[in-house]
């Protein structure tokens, strides 16, 4: 409709059931996703009771008791029915680990015998952690966390205080949710401006609004980063209309003799909306050569 204004509300990274302040990677085991958090502070690697009762049966008997128990960060003894040994995949990378199956709310947990055994370091800016074979990585963070690069496509050149829509590759994007909000990375180089906006991460092709506002041309050349793009969460909010009525309280109504205003005026200060309208009928009702000049 003509005049409408329509407006998209929404938050950085993804709503989940996960409240820990820490990252989070996404594995399998026996093909079955498995969401970990990346816990140095944890001494064992854990797998929650109810992942692991969803994982064929035939593993359930490689189980034997523990050996040690497991405490939280309270003090407070957890609840565990034994370890076992899984085939963790993580990316392309498969890595043998001993698991505690024990009573806990993430679907399972990284700690420091996996992280001191597989990791060399973890990049938390970039939500990478990288393994000792050169050239392995696993993406921490998840949909929340993860920030992608944005790329220039082709060398492009704008011309002076113009924006031109240019064509953009967003490594990773495949690892943020349905929306993603791009923004200028701080610092670009040359006279130009990133548009912030959202895009649609399942399309095939992205485009990226970029604005050259100097007096010369501007060249941007292939795989140029121009900004960042992370996940973006539309909020579904159901339209609602609010009308705000505005009433002067010290207006005098049209119908009372001119001459009588003020005195409606003054009195409504020292008294309410009911009491004021009450004395409005009653001065009404006053005869109009009450109250005038002799």
């Amino acid at each position: 409709m003509k005049g409408e204004k329509h407006v998209r509300t929404g938050h950085i990274g993804e709503t989940d059931d996960n409240w820990d302040n820490g990252f989070y990677t996404n594995g399998l085991i026996f093909g079955f996703p498995v969401n970990f958090l990346i816990d140095s502070g944890s001494t064992a690697s854990i797998l929650s009771i109810d992942v692991y009762e969803k994982l064929p049966s035939n593993v359930w008997c490689s189980l034997v008791p523990n050996k040690s128990e497991i405490f939280d960060v309270n003090g407070n003894k957890v609840f565990a029915i034994g370890s076992i040994i899984l085939e963790l995949m993580l990316g392309q990378e498969i890595f043998s680990q001993n698991f505690m199956i024990c009573n806990i709310n993430q679907d399972g947990i990284l700690g420091q015998d996996f992280l001191l055994k597989e990791v060399s370091k973890v990049n938390y800016q970039h939500g990478l952690a990288h393994d000792p074979q050169p050239g392995n990585t696993m993406l921490i963070g998840g949909k929340a966390n993860m920030i992608c690069r944005v790329e220039i496509k082709d060398n492009m050149t704008i011309p002076p205080m113009t924006s031109t829509m240019m064509p953009v590759e967003i490594p990773g994007v495949n690892h943020l949710t349905e929306y993603g909000l791009i923004e200028g990375t701080t610092g670009t180089a040359k006279s130009t401006l990133t548009i912030p906006g959202i895009i649609n991460t399942q399309d095939q092709v992205h485009f990226v609004n970029v604005v050259n506002y100097g007096d010369d041309e501007v060249k941007l050349y292939k795989k140029e980063t121009i900004g960042t793009c992370e996940s973006y969460t539309e909020h579904d909010l159901k339209p609602e209309q609010i009308r705000t009525l505005q009433k002067d309280c010290f207006t005098a109504s049209e119908e009372i003799p001119e001459h009588l205003t003020d005195l409606l005026k003054r009195s409504s200060t020292y008294i309410n909306e009911d009491q004021r309208q009450q004395l409005s009928r009653l001065l009404f009702t006053v005869p109009k050569c009450i109250f005038k000049d002799r």
